[in-house]
């Protein structure tokens, strides 16, 4: 089963709870207890920290009368995967896994005209993308080098799974990545371009279809694309 991660524009997944007999045929009545655990080190996140374990609407359910019945899971903001596990009384226990991930993505790869920086040993999957923007990055990259005969230089995208990429690396919610959880942002580095460098790269972003929020007197500085 798969979700999407809170904040990326999915919905809570319904679960289909019960306790069945050796024939497969579900019991009434029976009362089913639920736990859910996150899998740390999944989709992207390569260090420290709890994995989130989102929300059950319900962790005591009853069967009722017709036998199984319905719980349903909202994840948390963070990509992974969670076990759900269920016991009722002498029934032989049951476990399954959801994995949380905003779908499509894709990784975008390095090249002679496409640089990926800023990989760390927590974030080792860090330049991931819907396939339009994958496309785009590498339409601009082409751009670039026939005019002027250098790479660029990307930055974070989005995690493997995608959801919310902590620059902290401790699954917390804080940090500048707020929107790096979909796949349609990108950070290229601008330090080692020229004024008219960059309006060429502004322009021919914006001609994909883009849109360039300028962050070139921070501390690091970067164009944060969006597409």
């Amino acid at each position: 089963m798969s979700v999407r991660p809170a904040g990326t524009g999915g919905q809570p997944l319904a679960l289909r709870v019960g306790v069945f007999d050796t024939g497969g045929s579900p019991i009434p009545n029976r009362t089913v207890v639920l736990t859910v655990d996150g899998i740390e080190q999944i989709g992207g996140h390569q260090h420290g920290g709890t994995m989130p374990n989102g929300v059950l609407s319900q962790t005591v359910i009853n069967t009722g009368p017709s036998g199984p019945a319905e719980a349903r899971y909202a994840p948390n903001v963070f990509s992974g995967k969670v076990v759900i596990r269920g016991t009722s009384g002498n029934a032989v226990p049951a476990e399954d896994t959801i994995v949380i991930q905003t779908p499509g993505l894709v990784a975008l790869e390095a090249s002679e005209i496409i640089r990926l920086v800023g990989i760390r040993n927590a974030h080792p999957s860090s330049h991931s993308g819907t396939p339009d923007m994958v496309s785009a990055l590498r339409a601009v990259a082409d751009s670039v080098h026939a005019q002027y005969e250098i790479h660029i230089d990307v930055n974070d995208t989005s995690l493997e799974f995608g959801g919310t990429f902590d620059l902290a690396a401790d699954y917390s919610r804080g940090g500048g990545h707020a929107e790096h959880r979909v796949g349609r942002n990108a950070d290229l580095r601008t330090i080692i371009f020229t004024h008219a460098q960059l309006r060429f790269i502004h322009r021919t972003w914006e001609l994909l279809g883009g849109s360039v929020y300028d962050e070139t007197n921070t501390s690091q500085p970067h164009y944060h694309l969006r597409f």
